[in-house]
């Protein structure tokens, strides 16, 4: 699933349309990495997508669609500690 600002739907409509009874994978749009989204934007995002999908529910996280050629890669271990900190 890739949600908004890129696909057409809020983490929060996803969440409501699987209703626990669809395994969800992505949810972490790829265009994110990219410098034209903020750190802080990025760090935010994933922090709703741990509060929206919470350890244990029907989801996988990962990146939906493709990483654009201007990925920030500091970024990617971002998402392990804000997991591992639990800061969300």
């Amino acid at each position: 699933m890739t949600p908004a600002p890129v696909g057409d739907l809020s983490l929060e409509e996803i969440a409501k349309i699987a209703n626990d009874k669809i395994i969800i994978w992505g949810c972490l749009p790829g265009a994110l990495f990219s410098p034209l989204y903020s750190e802080e934007y990025f760090k935010n995002f994933v922090k709703e997508i741990f509060s929206t999908f919470p350890l244990g529910s029907n989801f996988v996280l990962g990146v939906a669609d493709q990483v654009p050629p201007d990925t920030e890669f500091s970024r990617i271990p971002l998402v392990r500690e804000i997991l591992e900190n639990n800061d969300f």
